[in-house]
C-alpha cells in the first residue's frame, strides 16, 4: 500500500509540474475561465495537440478515443467516432476524476500528452500477472474465454480506472508479507477483486457467462469456499494473500487430470457428462444448477448448492416439459448437452416480418412530408408507426410453458425534430394529487406512444425521496438517497436525456442536479435499478436484487435517438412477469448500452394511438382476475398523430 501512495503522489506531482510550465499554465488558465477555440494548439514532446471539447470532431478526436478505449474507458466493442458528443466528455471527466484532477470533460494539450504516456498516467497497482489456466478437468466443464482487457478493467458498477481501495492495518501487514496481496472478504471492492472473480471463473467457479462485479458480495464468499473445500481447507470464504497466491498458479492447486469417459460418462461435443439424478451431489450438479438459474427456473439472487434435491428434480421436469419431452427429473447426459447450448434449446424470440412499406429515407422514416404510415395487427401482436421524423414498431411476444411471459418489445427512433416529453395527469383538483389512467392521458395529449415513467408525483405527495429530477434543463427535485447503490425499490437511479438524443444510466446519488446540468443533461427519470452501463449489468442486477416475478417496464438507449422499451405482462397465469436481470440480458442482447428500470407492477403501461396493448393481473381475494393498469399522476410519451386515433382504439 505504502508503494500505491507513492505511485500516486508521483502521478499527482507530474501533473502538477506540467501544470505549472510555461506556456502551459497560461493555457490551462485560459481553458478554465473561457471554452478554447478549435484552432488553439500546444506542442509538446514534438507532438502538437490542439484542446478538445464538446462537438468538436477530427482524426485527432478518434485517436483520443481509441487509446481511452485501450486505457478500459470505452468498452471494446465500442463503436467509435471521430465527434466529441456527450459520451466522450463524460469519459474525460472519468479519466480525469481518476488522476484525482478537475474533472472539466475538457481534453487540454497537456492532458493529452498525459494518457498516450505508457498506463496513461494511472497508477498501476497489479499484484502480480496471472498465468495462463490449464484446461479445466471438471465433469461437463466448458472451455473458458480468456478475459478481455475490458472485463479486467470496467464493470457495470465500475465505470472509472481506480487504485485499490485504501488498506486497513491488517490489509496492509498482508501486502507487506511478500504476495503483493491484501485481505479480500465480504463488503470490499476493487480490481483485485474483479481480478479473482475472474480467475475463479477461469477455474470453473463461476458460469462462464456470468457477468462478473468489483464485489465481494455474498456469491463471492460463498464461491471462495467452495474453492477452500476442494483444497481441503478450513471454508471460512476470505481470501488471504496466500490463498490468493496459491489461485494464481497453474490450475489453480488444484489437482489436475484429463476427463475420460468412464462407465458411468458420456462424452458430448468434448465434454464428459453422467446422469444426474435425486440426492446426488457434485460440482457438475452445481453447474447445472447455475444453468437452469441462467434460463429462469430458479429466482435469480438464490444461491445455488452441489445437491440435486427434490427442488431441483422438479426444476429439471419444468424445463424437460418445456422442451417437449417427457418429465423424469432425471438429468441425463443429453439433457445437460442440451442445456448449455444457446438459449438452452428452448424457443427463441424471433421477430416478425415487416408489412410491405411506403418508400423510406436510408435511414428508415417516411419520404413524403405531412404524411404517416400506420400499422396496427393485434392478433399476430405487431404495431408501426412511419413519418417523416418518427418510427415506431412494436412486437408482441409469448413464452409458454411452466414460465409462461408475454412482453413487448418498443423499437423507438427519431430524429433532432422529436423528443420525449413527460405529461402530466389533468389537474382535476387545485392543489391536490391528480391521477388519471394512462391511455386517458395520452389521447388527450394525442400522442403516438405513451408508456410508464418512474411515478414521480407520488413520491412527492406522500414527501418521500424524490431523486433527481431536472425537466427542460430545471432542477425540479433534488433529494437522493445518500448511499450511491441501494437495494430497495425504488433506488432512485436516473436516465440522463442530453440534447443529441443520447441518455445516460447513472446512480442515485452519483452525481447532484448541478452536475448533471453541467453535463449537458435535460430530462431525468428517476426510478432504477440502473440495468445496464456501457453495455454491462448494473451492480444492483449483477448482484442478483430485485429478481420477484413482476410486470416490468424498461427504457434503454441502443444509439442517439434509438431506444428499446420492454414492456412485460404479469401477476396472471398467462403471464407470471419477470425480474431485472431478465430483461436487463435481453436488452444487452438486443444491443443497448444503457437501460434503467421504470415503475411497474400494477402501473406498467403501453399505449399505442390510444389502445392500452398490455394487461395486467391484480390478486382479488383468492383469485387472480385481468384488471387494466391503475390511474397515475403522469406518463412518459413521443409523436402527434396527424390522423384521428380510431374510436375503437379509446374504448
Amino acid at each position: 500500500m505504502v508503494t500505491i501512495r507513492i505511485i500516486r503522489k508521483i502521478v499527482v506531482l507530474s501533473l502538477c509540474f506540467l501544470l505549472a510550465g510555461e506556456p502551459i499554465a497560461q493555457t490551462a488558465s485560459a481553458e478554465a475561465v473561457t471554452p478554447v477555440s478549435a484552432g488553439v494548439t500546444a506542442s509538446t514532446n514534438d507532438m502538437t495537440y490542439r484542446t478538445l471539447q464538446r462537438d468538436m470532431e477530427g482524426a485527432d478526436v478518434i485517436r483520443l478515443k481509441q487509446r481511452m478505449q485501450e486505457l478500459g474507458f470505452f468498452i471494446a466493442t465500442a463503436v467509435l467516432t471521430d465527434r466529441y458528443n456527450s459520451t466522450m466528455e463524460y469519459k474525460v471527466k472519468q479519466y480525469q476524476n481518476a488522476l484525482g484532477v478537475k474533472a472539466t470533460g475538457i481534453a487540454s494539450p497537456e492532458l493529452q500528452k498525459l494518457i498516450y504516456s505508457e498506463n496513461g498516467g494511472l497508477p498501476t497497482a497489479t499484484p502480480v500477472a496471472m498465468p495462463t489456466p490449464a484446461p479445466s478437468d471438471r465433469i461437463a466443464s466448458t472451455s473458458l474465454p480468456e478475459p478481455t482487457h475490458e472485463s479486467s478493467t470496467k464493470t457495470s458498477a465500475q465505470t472509472t480506472l481506480k487504485p485499490l481501495p485504501t488498506a486497513t492495518p491488517s490489509d496492509m501487514a498482508s501486502i507487506g508479507n511478500g504476495t503483493g496481496y491484501r485481505v479480500l472478504k465480504a463488503d470490499m471492492s476493487g480490481e483485485d477483486v474483479l481480478r479473482l472473480k475472474q480467475r475463479l471463473q477461469e477455474l470453473g467457479f463461476f458460469s462462464a457467462t456470468a457477468e462478473l462485479t468489483d464485489s465481494y458480495n455474498s456469491t463471492m464468499e460463498y464461491k471462495v469456499k467452495q474453492y477452500q473445500n476442494t483444497l481441503g481447507l478450513t471454508a471460512t470464504g476470505v481470501a488471504t494473500p496466500e490463498l490468493q497466491t496459491t489461485i494464481y498458479t497453474e490450475n489453480g492447486g488444484l489437482p489436475l487430470t484429463t476427463p475420460v469417459p468412464t462407465p458411468e460418462t458420456v462424452m458430448i461435443n468434448g465434454v464428459a457428462y453422467r446422469t444426474l439424478k435425486q440426492n446426488m451431489t457434485g460440482e457438475d450438479v452445481q453447474r447445472l444448477r447455475e444453468r437452469l438459474q441462467q434460463l429462469g427456473y430458479y429466482p435469480q439472487n438464490m444461491e445455488t448448492s452441489d445437491l440435486y434435491n427434490s427442488t431441483m428434480e422438479y426444476k429439471v421436469k419444468q424445463y424437460q416439459s418445456d422442451l417437449g419431452i417427457k418429465a423424469t427429473g432425471i438429468a441425463t447426459p443429453e439433457l445437460q448437452a442440451t442445456a448449455f447450448t444457446d438459449y438452452g434449446g428452448l424457443p427463441t424470440p424471433i421477430p416478425l416480418a415487416l408489412p410491405s412499406l411506403p418508400p423510406l429515407t436510408k435511414d428508415g422514416f417516411l419520404l413524403a412530408q405531412g404524411q404517416e404510415y400506420v400499422y396496427e395487427n393485434n392478433e399476430m401482436g405487431q404495431w408501426i408507426y412511419l413519418s417523416t421524423s418518427l418510427r415506431i414498431e412494436i412486437t408482441r411476444y409469448t413464452r409458454e410453458g411452466n414460465n409462461p411471459l408475454i412482453w413487448y418489445e418498443t423499437s423507438i427512433q427519431f430524429t433532432d425534430a422529436q423528443a420525449f416529453q413527460r405529461l402530466n395527469a389533468k389537474e382535476k383538483y387545485k392543489n391536490h394529487f391528480n391521477t388519471e389512467y394512462p391511455d386517458l392521458i395520452a389521447v388527450r395529449n394525442n400522442l403516438v406512444l405513451a408508456f410508464s415513467d418512474d411515478f414521480y408525483g407520488i413520491r412527492k405527495h406522500r414527501r418521500q425521496k424524490q431523486g433527481v429530477i431536472i425537466c427542460d434543463g430545471q432542477v425540479v427535485a433534488n433529494d437522493p438517497y445518500k448511499k450511491n447503490i441501494v437495494t430497495y425499490m425504488p433506488p432512485l437511479d436516473i436516465m440522463a436525456f442530453f440534447k443529441d438524443g443520447s441518455a445516460k444510466a447513472f446512480y442515485g446519488n452519483e452525481y447532484t442536479a448541478e452536475e448533471l446540468l453541467g453535463m449537458g443533461v435535460q430530462n431525468t427519470l428517476c426510478f432504477g435499478p440502473v440495468l445496464l452501463r456501457d453495455g454491462q449489468l448494473g451492480q444492483q442486477v449483477a448482484d442478483g436484487k430485485f429478481a420477484s416475478n413482476e410486470p416490468r417496464c424498461a427504457l434503454g438507449m441502443i444509439a442517439p435517438r434509438h431506444y428499446l422499451l420492454i414492456t412485460v405482462e404479469g401477476r396472471y397465469s398467462g403471464s407470471k412477469g419477470t425480474g431485472l436481470n431478465w430483461i436487463a440480458t435481453r436488452m444487452q442482447q438486443l444491443g443497448v448500452q444503457d437501460a434503467v428500470n421504470l415503475d411497474g407492477g400494477n402501473t406498467t403501461a403501453l399505449v399505442f394511438r390510444g389502445k392500452l396493448l398490455n394487461k395486467i393481473g391484480t390478486f382479488d381475494g383468492e383469485l387472480t382476475v385481468i384488471r387494466g393498469v391503475r390511474s397515475v399522476s403522469s406518463i412518459m410519451g413521443i409523436g402527434q398523430n396527424l390522423t384521428p386515433i380510431p374510436a375503437e382504439n379509446t374504448k
